[in-house]
């Protein structure tokens, strides 16, 4: 079964909820993913808070966006 995770668990997963991070510590890493809405609001989120490089960092990081691209494009150019 696959989980997609919305904008509110994604961001629970982030900052390392415990609820959250026991629960997708059950899930194999291919059963979970975000929708690049999702990804968008967390980017969105991280660039208005108080802490931007930190945040950046964990969505690019800890979200699996290492290089900042999906499929070569930024999430930029898919939201454009």
């Amino acid at each position: 079964m696959i989980y997609v995770l919305d904008t509110n668990i994604a961001a629970a997963a982030l900052n390392l909820h415990p609820a959250v991070t026991s629960r997708l510590a059950q899930l194999a890493p291919n059963d979970v993913g975000f929708s690049l809405i999702v990804v968008g609001e967390l980017l969105y989120g991280a660039r208005k808070s108080q802490r931007v490089a930190e945040n950046l960092a964990k969505i690019t990081n800890d979200a699996g966006l290492e290089d900042g691209t999906i499929d070569g494009l930024t999430v930029e150019d898919w939201l454009a």
